[in-house]
């Protein structure tokens, strides 16, 4: 599949050539033959096949599944860290996503008494939400912030100060504002300046220095975790301390992975998860 990620990993290929160019000096062992096309048509600027980008990001491999598999079934694989799944006959008829299975349970909790036997329980009982955040400073580059979200599978990542205060994040979402406004410039920003940009433009911008941003705390339940998460449409939400410090993300990956156990899985993670988080940083690649 083709998204965000992968239009983003191209974006970095492309606007630090540097890297492109360390890329092409590995051998065909170490790249394969349609990675070493595209890193040679966007080190030169060319256009790219959407095939040759399609899952660059190695975040969205194609899942499928048929119209009689089982709520369990999908919310297993949901809960491995799988995004979406489309059906299996050859032709897509929609996209099933995380955030629809997780809204769906929501509204209709009652049907489910084990699961709903959880949404009283707080982040800190259910041990989520927990770990080291992945995040950089509001005084380092744009592009280095992205870099490490790509690398370490994410969809957004924290904006923290040097004492480590939660001041905004950093998302897929905020990528595509830039590119469907054609502010690119804001790439060689500081993520002071690019998230201060982009909420003003997005018309969020409160006067102060702290900008918008979702949280939760270890105490919150996670009904209401799961109601903010509905709410704000958010696919993740920062977990801060008293000291408004980024503590832990909970993400919808966490919450059905609660869920699926709940009803006796045990999907695997394919990849980081909200407990597998490092420290905060601002050094360049």
């Amino acid at each position: 599949m083709f998204d965000w990620a992968d239009v983003m990993t191209y974006l970095l290929i492309v606007l630090k050539k540097k890297d492109a160019s360390k890329q092409l000096e590995k051998t065909d062992a170490e790249l394969s033959a349609e990675f070493n096309d595209l890193v040679k048509l966007a080190s030169h600027c060319q256009p790219v096949p959407v095939k040759l980008a399609s899952d660059l990001s190695k975040k969205n491999p194609f899942y499928s599944v048929l119209p009689e598999t089982s709520l369990l079934q999908v919310v297993e694989l949901f809960g491995s860290g799988t995004h979406r799944v489309v059906d299996a006959n050859g032709i897509i008829k929609g996209i099933l996503t995380q955030s629809r299975v997780v809204n769906y349970f929501y509204q209709n909790v009652t049907k489910f008494p084990p699961i709903e036997q959880l949404f009283p329980k707080t982040l800190n009982e259910l041990d989520i939400g927990k770990g080291f955040v992945i995040s950089a400073l509001s005084d380092s580059f744009v592009l280095d912030a992205l870099t490490m979200m790509i690398k370490n599978g994410l969809s957004s990542i924290a904006i923290v100060d040097s004492e480590g205060m939660l001041l905004g994040n950093i998302s897929m979402t905020d990528v595509k504002y830039v590119l469907r406004s054609y502010s690119h410039s804001l790439m060689w920003k500081t993520c002071h300046q690019f998230v201060s940009h982009v909420r003003s433009g997005q018309g969020l911008e409160d006067g102060q220095d702290r900008y918008p941003v979702f949280d939760v705390r270890p105490t919150s339940t996670l009904g209401y975790t799961i109601a903010k998460l509905s709410a704000t449409k958010a696919h993740r939400l920062w977990v801060i301390d008293e000291q408004m410090r980024a503590v832990g993300v909970v993400s919808l990956t966490d919450v059905l992975l609660i869920f699926a156990r709940s009803a006796g899985a045990n999907p695997k993670p394919k990849r980081v998860s909200s407990l597998s988080l490092s420290s905060p940083t601002n050094q360049s690649e």
